[in-house]
């Protein structure tokens, strides 16, 4: 989900940020997407569409995970997500 208004900017200079946030224990997918997007953004009214039929993982290089565990002052990974 992208929700426009904030975070990264796009191709048409409007301001875009990736809904972001996870699913409780036990929490339907579906659920914690419509969720979030409440949570993050106020709509309250939504359609499915897609989904991808399998989990998008990923990390990032080691000098960029460097970096970040040295900002952040923890063993970062990546992560598995569902669009």
């Amino acid at each position: 989900m992208t929700v426009c208004g904030k975070g990264f900017v796009n191709a048409s200079n409007s301001l875009c940020h990736f809904v972001q946030g996870g699913a409780d224990e036990g929490e339907d997918l579906r659920n914690a997407a419509i969720r979030e997007l409440r949570e993050e953004s106020g709509v309250t009214s939504t359609e499915f569409l897609a989904e991808t039929p399998y989990w998008l993982t990923y990390d990032f290089p080691l000098t960029v995970k460097d970096r970040l565990n040295r900002c952040w002052g923890t063993n970062y990974k990546g992560q598995a997500q569902k669009w």
